[in-house]
């Protein structure tokens, strides 16, 4: 549901590239805040896996759009 909502804000914004930079940056903190979680600590493991599984999700949006600007169909 995110996916499209950013997309379309980016597109509207003309802001893609950061929009993209912003969502990469907080996919790799979810990744990277993994290495931190404690044994048991399930919940904090699985919010920061739904967060950087949505990250990634809306930075492949933002790239889809972004590749029209780059390359000629």
């Amino acid at each position: 549901m995110l996916c499209p909502l950013f997309g379309a804000l980016a597109d509207r914004r003309g802001r893609v590239v950061p929009t993209l930079g912003l969502v990469t940056g907080v996919g790799v903190l979810a990744t990277a805040g993994l290495a931190l979680v404690g044994r048991g600590d399930w919940v904090a493991g699985a919010a920061l896996f739904g967060l950087g599984n949505v990250a990634i999700a809306v930075c492949l949006v933002l790239y889809d759009a972004l590749l029209p600007r780059i390359a000629r169909p």
